[in-house]
C-alpha cells in the first residue's frame, strides 16, 4: 500500500475496532477500563485477586502502549497507586498498591545468578509445582526449621551414596500397613538404654551362621504353649539349684550317666548290677539259702552271678558347679549397660545442666 500525506493510517492497523468513532486516548488513561496481567494456572489455596483494584481516574494514569499491545503504566488513583509492565500475551509484572509484586509468565521462566542469592520472606510461603520438580545441588543442602513434615502419596525412593547419621531428640513412631525389609551388607548394632518390646502376632524366625548370645543380668523366662524344641550336638544345662520336671516323658539315652543324691521310683527299676546295700527283703537274704531254688553266689552251684561294673562318672559337686557358673566361658556373664549413665547423659544433657537443655 502506497503512503500519502492523510491523516491516516496507511498501514490499516488503525484506529483498532475499540477505538472507532470515539476519541484515540487509550482507555485505561481515561479510566474506561484496568490493565491486568493474565495468569497461566490458578490454585485454589493461592489468592491472585490482590492484583484486582479499582480502575483508574482520568489525569492520573500515565500509560504507554505499543501497537502490539505491550504496555507500561503508572498509576496514581488512590487505592490503586501501582506500575505495570506488560506483554501484549498478558505476562508481565506489577507493582501493587500495598507494596506486593506480582510475576506471571505464561510460558517458561528462567532465572540465573551470577554470585549469591538470598529470599527473605516474613510471611508464609505456597509453592504448588502441577509438574515435576528437580532439585540439583552440588554442595551441601541444610535445611533447619522448627518442624517438618512430609507427605509422600504414592512412593518413595532414598538413596544415601555415604554415610547417615540421625539423631532424635524425641521419640520416633512408625506405622506401616505392609511389609518391612531390610539388607545390611555389614554389622548391626543397637543400644536401649531403657525397656525393649517385640510383640508379633504370626511366626517369629531367627536364623543365624554364627554364635548366638543372650546373657542377661536379671530373669529370663521362655515358655511356650505347645511345643518346645532343644536340639544341639552339645547341650549343658548347669544351675547351683535346678529343677527339671514333667507329667510324663522321658530321661536318659543308651549313653548318659546320672550321678545324684537320691531317687525315688514309682514303678520297678531294671538294671544288670546293682552295687552298695539293699534296704527291705535283702535283710533277709540269709533265709534265700535256705530255699533250694534259690540262686545262689559263684561257686555254690546253686546259679550263676554276673558282675557289671559301675561306671566312672565325673560327679558335678556343688563346688564344681560353682566354679562353672562363675569362671568358665559357658558360666553366667556379667552384664552392665550404660555404666553410671554416661551414654544417657552424653545423648541428653538435662542432668549436667539442671534441666535446662
Amino acid at each position: 500500500m502506497a503512503k500519502t500525506n492523510l491523516p491516516q493510517d496507511d498501514t490499516g492497523q488503525f484506529p483498532r475496532p475499540e477505538y472507532m468513532y470515539r476519541s484515540s486516548m487509550n482507555q485505561s488513561y481515561t479510566g474506561e477500563k484496568r490493565n491486568s496481567l493474565t495468569w497461566a494456572v490458578y490454585d485454589e489455596n493461592v489468592d491472585l485477586t490482590m492484583t484486582d483494584g479499582v480502575v483508574p481516574e482520568y489525569g492520573l494514569n500515565r500509560i504507554t502502549e505499543t501497537m502490539t499491545g505491550h504496555t507500561f503504566e503508572m498509576d496514581d488513583t488512590p487505592g490503586n497507586e501501582r506500575i505495570l509492565i506488560k506483554h501484549n500475551s498478558g505476562a508481565g509484572i506489577e507493582l501493587c498498591a500495598d507494596g506486593s509484586i506480582c510475576i506471571s509468565a505464561l510460558k517458561n521462566k528462567i532465572e540465573c545468578t551470577g554470585g549469591d542469592q538470598t529470599v527473605i520472606i516474613t510471611g508464609n510461603g505456597n509453592i504448588h509445582y502441577k509438574g515435576n520438580l528437580d532439585f540439583k545441588v552440588d554442595g551441601e543442602f541444610n535445611i533447619d526449621c522448627l518442624d517438618f513434615n512430609l507427605n509422600v502419596r504414592n512412593d518413595k525412593n532414598e538413596t544415601v551414596g555415604g554415610d547417615e547419621v540421625k539423631a532424635n531428640y524425641g521419640g520416633i513412631t512408625q506405622t506401616v500397613k505392609g511389609s518391612v525389609s531390610s539388607f545390611v551388607t555389614e554389622n548391626v548394632a543397637t543400644t536401649v538404654l531403657g525397656s525393649s518390646y517385640n510383640s508379633v502376632k504370626k511366626d517369629y524366625t531367627m536364623n543365624t551362621e554364627g554364635n548366638v548370645n543372650m546373657p542377661t543380668k536379671g530373669n529370663f523366662f521362655a515358655t511356650s504353649a505347645d511345643i518346645m524344641n532343644l536340639a544341639s550336638d552339645n547341650l549343658t544345662l548347669s544351675a547351683n539349684n535346678m529343677t527339671v520336671q514333667g507329667g510324663a516323658g522321658t530321661i536318659g539315652g543308651t549313653g548318659m550317666l546320672i550321678s545324684a543324691k537320691g531317687a525315688v521310683f514309682e514303678e520297678g527299676v531294671t538294671a544288670p548290677t546293682f552295687h552298695g546295700s539293699l534296704n527291705g527283703k535283702s535283710k533277709f537274704a540269709e533265709k534265700a539259702d535256705e530255699a533250694g531254688s534259690a540262686p545262689l553266689g559263684p561257686g555254690s552251684g546253686g546259679g550263676t552271678y554276673t558282675g557289671t561294673p559301675t561306671p566312672t562318672i565325673a560327679k558335678p559337686t556343688a563346688e564344681k558347679v560353682t566354679t562353672y557358673l562363675t569362671r568358665s566361658a559357658g558360666g553366667i556373664k556379667k552384664v552392665t549397660v550404660d555404666h553410671e549413665a554416661s551414654i544417657k547423659n552424653y545423648i541428653d544433657r538435662t542432668a549436667d545442666y539442671d534441666g535446662i537443655f
